[in-house]
């Protein structure tokens, strides 16, 4: 494989960062609505399951507003055709895309931990964890973006779309109230979302759950699996 493409995708991520801070900021605005909400509500008991969440949950929303980015880029600006033309494989592709996005969220990610450290939740196993699991949940988000940009064509539609799944990923997996609350059949069809996985770790890092491994495993099968069907799915070809 090729470091080029990835190593410049990645200078550009982090440059990214001073050029559109309003739209990280804008991707934080629900996460950090969930967290206030979720604190009030439950007089602060819940507070460490939502800061934990926190961070699977904004990443989750960046991985899945990739879609939205990509679209026009290969429809309209044809970005897609210009690296086509170049020695870049659709796996270095995929790599360089998902490695920028998971350094333009990196001013989200650290705002969480900040929070962490600042309520002292945060010790140097979750903040490990964190940092696999962030990875794993963008490698895993931003696939399902590519395959979205994949399927459809229309670019109005891939908004919704991307609306629509960070919802799911976000609020009705246990990403800010214990996994715990979840019983039998009920966790077993959530485990389908990624975050669920995802969340799971986090808790069980901050010692706010049991640690259990098939979470582990689930998510890596995911991300594997999704990275598959992403490259699958990038046409190399005009489309």
């Amino acid at each position: 494989m090729n470091p080029n493409y990835i190593v410049m995708r990645a200078i550009v991520g982090l440059n990214d960062i001073k050029m559109t801070y309003w739209y990280i900021i804008s991707n934080m605005v629900y996460p950090l609505s969930l967290l206030f909400v979720v604190s009030i509500l439950s007089n602060t008991a819940l507070l460490p399951y939502a800061l934990a969440g926190g961070i699977v949950s904004v990443l989750a929303i960046n991985g899945i507003s990739l879609a939205a980015a990509i679209a026009p880029m290969k429809s309209d600006y044809k970005y897609k055709d210009l690296i086509v033309s170049t020695k870049t494989s659709p796996a270095e592709y995929l790599f360089g895309e998902i490695t920028a996005q998971f350094l333009w969220s990196m001013p989200s990610l650290l705002i969480f931990l900040a929070m962490d450290i600042y309520f002292g939740i945060l010790s140097f196993t979750a903040f490990g964890v964190s940092i696999l699991v962030g990875i794993l949940i963008t490698f895993i988000t931003s696939s399902i973006a590519f395959w979205i940009t994949g399927i459809m064509r229309n670019t109005t539609n891939i908004w919704a779309i991307s609306i629509i799944l960070s919802f799911f990923l976000v609020t009705i997996a246990p990403t800010f109230y214990p996994y715990t609350y979840l019983h039998g059949n009920v966790l077993s069809v959530m485990m389908f979302l990624p975050t669920t996985s995802a969340a799971m770790l986090e808790q069980a890092a901050f010692g706010l759950a049991p640690m259990s491994w098939y979470p582990v495993i689930i998510l890596v099968v995911e991300t594997i699996v999704f990275l598959i069907i992403a490259v699958y799915f990038t046409k190399w070809r005009e489309d």
